[in-house]
Parts: structure tokens; sequence; C-alpha cells
């Protein structure tokens, strides 16, 4: 058992082990072909709340919101 996603993904580069890992952290080995992505249709993927958060009212945090807005999917 590791606790750290870097370690975990060299045990698994090394062939002493199997993981679910980041898509982020993986996606250099992946297309390499170092590692491989396994489908897992039954497990959902987790999902994460997100907040920003401002101390006062400025037109560069409102027009960050509505960028960042645009792109919100569920």
């Amino acid at each position: 058992e590791v606790n750290q996603t870097y370690a975990t993904k060299r045990f698994v580069l090394e062939g002493i082990g199997v993981s679910f890992l980041p898509k982020s952290i993986i996606s250099r080995e992946k297309m390499e072909g170092r590692l491989l992505e396994v489908p897992i249709s039954f497990i959902r993927e987790p999902t994460a709340s997100m907040y920003f958060i401002y101390k006062y009212e400025h037109q560069l945090e409102s027009d960050f919101v509505k960028f960042v807005s645009k792109y919100h999917y569920s």
C-alpha cells in the first residue's frame, strides 16, 4: 500500500503493482505505451467539488467566473 500517486505509478511501471491513478499523471506513459488504460464500466469515476473564493468583488474575478462557467458540465 502506497499513498503517493507518483510512487504508485513507479511501482506499476516497474511491474510490481496495479492501481487506479488519475489520468493526469499517466498521460505521458500512456502515450508512450508504457502504461495501459483498462476501461472499467462498472465503476463510476469520482467527482470533486471545487469552489472559487475571493475577498472583494472586482471585474477580474467576475470575468474569470464567467469564463470558467462556460466549461461547467455534469
